[in-house]
């Protein structure tokens, strides 16, 4: 009787262990193919990442290059203005020259008339030169922020006047954008 009980005993526990055998290969299974899905979804989230990053770093990118087409903008205005009332003041310049050349020995332009012209030129010539050296200070602005220091080269400059240096240069889009810079 103790040889069949342990028969069946041992019957019963080999079923057991063939149960247990097919459940531990189903949840390795199951583990396996989680596990797979897990290197996938890990795989596509990496590559999203690096898409990511590829947009932002070509988002920055952009934004550099209109920041830069703002400024150079601005720079061109700014720029533009001192030269276009120069040729103007030139242009106005060249009709005087014109003008009280051709009136050299008329009879009806008396001493005051050609003093008259004089001071008229004397003033736009005045008044070319401010625009010249207006545009000759933006110039100088520029070249100021765009030296090249040697390594480990230190030199001295004045804060307030990097500051008022570079207002100047984005004074344009102050303006526009209806902002001042103050200094104290």
């Amino acid at each position: 009787a103790l040889s069949i009980m342990n028969a069946l005993s041992y019957k019963e526990i080999a079923e057991l262990n063939a149960g247990l055998e097919k459940k531990v290969v189903l949840r390795t299974q199951e583990l396996a193919d989680a596990n797979s899905k897990l290197t996938s979804s890990l795989s596509q989230l990496e590559q999203a990442y690096r898409d990511l990053e590829y947009s932002q770093g070509n988002l920055v990118r952009a934004e550099k290059m209109a920041a830069l087409g703002r400024l150079a903008a601005g720079i061109a205005h700014e720029m533009n203005t001192p030269l276009g009332a120069s040729l103007n003041s030139l242009k106005l310049l060249q009709e005087l020259v014109d003008e009280y050349t051709s009136s050299i020995g008329a009879p009806e332009v008396n001493e005051d008339d050609h003093r008259s012209i004089a001071a008229e030129m004397e003033e736009t010539l005045k008044s070319t030169r401010e625009w010249v050296e207006k545009a000759a200070a933006h110039i100088r602005t520029l070249k100021s922020h765009t030296r090249a220091l040697d390594r480990g080269q230190e030199v001295e400059f004045s804060v307030l006047q990097a500051i008022e240096d570079t207002g100047m240069l984005v004074s344009h889009r102050l303006r526009l954008s209806e902002c001042t810079l103050t200094t104290a």
